[in-house]
């Protein structure tokens, strides 16, 4: 498998830029091949409108995609006065989320017993700087909830783009956690041992649930097109767009997918997902983001995602970092 990726990755560097839009498409079905599952690619060049795709109307899990949109609707309220960026938030042990959260981290490592006082600015820049689980879940309340983001973007014209369930219901959703403890005791504690517990058939049976699903899914076509409308500053005040861009600018998750696969010092803002594995498949592996072309060339949106691929992690971001370049060869030459 490794071996066939670096030989796709060789050959597509020594054919040079793709010619159009047929060859580009095609170029991302040859990296896509040999992962497994199925790779979506959209790629739209914002001031041409002109774009490719591959599977861009079928839906895939977004994973920690999910946090970009809450993003827009917190953001969304408090430029109408709903929700303040200097409020503070007090932090319980049962808020903290297993997974990535440097704020679980610091909680838990405090003299205060796992409390901490955060305000929702420092909560959404961990949110989508660290991709934190736990930013999440505080946040997703304040954005209105699942029902009423997916009911905005709707609004929006990005009926392909769903939240439905918090960090905590994923979790338990996609390990097979059929009766989750009362939410009053959702402590690290208590929760990582009822992860454990689940038996591999239970696992197995809730992998291949959890991939059928069509809540906390989205296509690529429709992820483009709220990239689209955060670099067009659409729904969002100025102020709220540049903070926006600003943290999906400093995002530390995903070096090795869309920002690999572009030169050096490219300017790339974008929200990474990645799903848990069983038995040697993936869930999901993404990235999406607006990437700044170079020599007044425009932006390019673009998005990435996999759903049950058998390659491993490396072979799945280099292939994000080939089909990131593909398009940035085409939109450059």
């Amino acid at each position: 498998m490794a071996v066939a990726l670096l030989l796709v990755s060789l050959v597509a560097r020594l054919a040079g830029p793709p010619a159009s839009r047929e060859a580009l498409e095609a170029r991302f079905r040859a990296i896509a091949a040999p992962l497994g599952g199925t790779v979506g690619v959209s790629a739209l060049h914002l001031e041409s409108g002109k774009g490719a795709s591959l599977h861009g109307h079928e839906r895939f899990p977004m994973a920690s995609v999910f946090k970009l949109p809450v993003a827009v609707q917190l953001l969304v309220e408090a430029d109408r006065g709903r929700v303040r960026l200097d409020q503070k938030l007090v932090i319980r042990p049962s808020d903290l989320r297993l997974g990535r959260s440097p704020i679980a981290e610091r909680a838990t490592a405090s003299a205060s017993g796992g409390t901490l006082a955060l305000s929702v600015a420092e909560v959404l820049e961990a949110m989508l700087v660290d991709s934190d689980n736990t930013a999440a879940d505080l946040l997703l309340p304040l954005a209105g909830g699942p029902e009423t983001i997916t009911a905005q973007l709707d609004v929006a014209g990005l009926s392909d783009i769903r939240v439905d369930r918090s960090e905590a219901e994923l979790w338990f959703d996609s390990f097979g956690v059929t009766s989750p403890p009362p939410r009053a005791t959702w402590t690290l504690a208590r929760l990582r041992p009822i992860f454990d517990a689940v038996p591999e058939a239970t696992r197995r049976e809730a992998f291949a649930r959890f991939l059928a699903d069509p809540r906390d899914t989205a296509t690529p076509d429709a992820l483009v097109q709220l990239l689209r409308q955060i670099q067009e500053g659409r729904r969002l005040s100025a102020e709220s767009r540049r903070l926006l861009l600003d943290l999906m600018g400093r995002t530390r998750s995903g070096d090795a997918r869309l920002k690999a696969g572009l030169p050096a010092g490219t300017p790339v803002a974008h929200r990474t997902g990645s799903g848990i594995d069983f038995q040697g498949s993936n869930v999901c592996t993404n990235d999406v983001g607006i990437v700044t072309l170079p020599g007044g060339r425009g932006h390019l949106a673009i998005a990435v995602l996999t759903k049950a691929s058998t390659a491993g992690l490396d072979a799945r971001e280099r292939a994000i970092a080939e089909i990131a370049r593909a398009a940035f060869d085409y939109w450059t030459r």
